[in-house]
């Protein structure tokens, strides 16, 4: 069954609500399961609650990043200060129990940042996972997100870049997946794999490059457009091209 989790949308203009949508894309006279949800959009004070998931606690790796690509992960730390009455100006995708960069604004804290410390630049697809020295729950998180305070310290993770070539050969993808259906979504997020699947068999024939849990696709083939565009694309051709990004484990 399609899990039911309800996120929150959060903007300063108009009252907080709820949002929830499902579909299920046919493919191959099987059914991949869909799951559309939306984003939360951190604003100071303002919040509604998402459910909890497992707390998380390592050593910081700091780093200056200047690539967004990589074949592996790697932490680093910022230090936005906020000037009065601005906002860190992120939408954060919230799909699969990660903090994720969806949306960089050009109004914000965080892109003025950026722009300031071009090696210490916040980009798309980056993961919080700590929010002025504390690590935890995403409630737990973006509630230090929103604390109207003058300074706001994040470690943060870039993903690992990698791809698998799939071959369906008559059979289903045979993945779960979970994506935002609002403007700032980072990727199709895999939620499961089964083992009738043409990924499955990609897994187990490269064991090192493994699809898996919260890896998100963001292109399939030359299709790098928004969740939508690359779910269709994943129906296009018996043989496809994923491009993938994950998260180390911290």
């Amino acid at each position: 069954a399609i899990l039911a989790q309800l996120h929150a949308v959060l903007t300063p203009s108009r009252p907080r609500g709820l949002m929830f949508t499902s579909c299920c894309l046919v493919e191959g006279g099987r059914e991949t399961e869909i799951e559309e949800r939306s984003l939360v959009k951190v604003i100071p004070n303002q919040w509604d609650g998402m459910p909890d998931v497992a707390s998380e606690k390592v050593a910081v790796q700091e780093v200056s990043m200047s690539s967004s690509s990589q074949p592996y992960s790697v932490n680093y730390t910022v230090e936005i200060a906020k000037q009065p009455h601005e906002q860190l100006g992120i939408i954060l995708d919230t799909v699969g129990h990660s903090l994720v960069v969806g949306e960089i604004q050009a109004s914000g804290a965080v892109y003025r940042h950026s722009q300031e410390h071009p090696d210490l630049r916040m980009q798309r697809g980056d993961r919080i996972i700590e929010v002025n020295g504390f690590r935890g729950t995403t409630v737990e998180l973006v509630s230090r997100l929103k604390v109207d305070g003058a300074n706001t310290e994040m470690v943060l993770q870039r993903p690992r870049h990698y791809t698998a070539k799939v071959k369906k050969e008559g059979r289903p993808l045979g993945l779960t997946l979970n994506f935002n259906k609002m403007a700032g979504a980072f990727g199709l997020v895999v939620m499961h794999v089964s083992a009738q699947g043409a990924v499955h068999l990609w897994n187990e024939q490269n064991p090192g490059c493994k699809v898996g849990i919260g890896d998100r696709i963001v292109a399939v083939d030359s299709v790098s457009g928004s969740p939508p565009e690359v779910l269709q694309a994943l129906k296009s051709n018996d043989d496809i091209t994923l491009s993938l990004v994950a998260w180390d484990a911290t």
